[in-house]
């Protein structure tokens, strides 16, 4: 498939593999700065319609992405990863296998979002910690959020420049995050504090990641 913008003359195409869905509406499209990267779409997948997926995105194999998702350039997508209805993913965020996004939520440009994690519905996360844009003096200073392994995210929270959620870490509904995260905690409020150590279930990952055996197992 082959996406022409006639107006940067640019070309765009759209490597699709085995068995993928591409519902009626979907837009492919070239950044303002287009380098007319090509778009890579993996076997099984299901984009819905209303998408719009930018130039450079890669995605994986048995990915489902919603109802009005924004995927912007040189995105990165994992094989059996889920994004709902209206999930924008800003420009150079990886994210891993077997990862959910709720809907109506904004990853911002650059984060890590690393396997198995579950990232509940509008949920912010910010990468700008001055807040300046097109200033005469000031430049902005990023410093985009990083979710590692098994993290989970409750809906409505708020995640700070800088912040790194831990290892099946959990952060409850409607937090505010303003520091780190460490391993295994569960912390809520605003500011989140930490309340006690993660045990028990929260430690069974989506997907096929174990973190007590050491590894990648069996796939679920």
């Amino acid at each position: 498939m082959i996406i022409e913008r006639r107006d940067v003359q640019m070309s765009l195409r759209v490597m699709k593999g085995k068995n993928v869905i591409i519902q009626d509406n979907v837009t492919f499209l070239c950044e303002d700065d287009s380098q007319g990267k090509d778009v890579s779409i993996g076997d099984n997948t299901i984009i819905r319609s209303g998408a719009i997926i930018y130039e450079g995105a890669s995605i994986g194999n048995n990915v489902h992405i919603g109802h009005g998702c924004i995927i912007r350039s040189g995105v990165r997508i994992g094989d059996n990863t889920v994004l709902s209805h209206h999930v924008v993913v800003e420009r150079n965020t990886c994210i891993g296998k077997w990862v959910r996004i709720s809907a109506l939520t904004h990853i911002t440009g650059g984060v890590i979002v690393e396997d198995s994690v579950f990232i509940g519905a509008g949920v912010i996360t910010v990468n700008d910690k001055r807040m300046v844009w097109k200033h005469r003096t000031l430049s902005p200073e990023l410093a985009p959020p990083i979710f590692r392994i098994g993290a989970r995210i409750g809906s409505g929270t708020v995640i700070l420049p800088g912040v790194c959620v831990g290892e099946f870490a959990v952060v409850g509904s409607g937090s505010v995050v303003t520091n780190d995260v460490a391993p295994r905690a569960c912390v809520w409020g605003n500011p989140a504090i930490y309340r006690y150590s993660v045990s028990g279930e929260l430690l069974i990952p989506n997907g096929s990641y174990s973190p007590d055996a050491g590894g990648i197992g069996n796939e679920m």
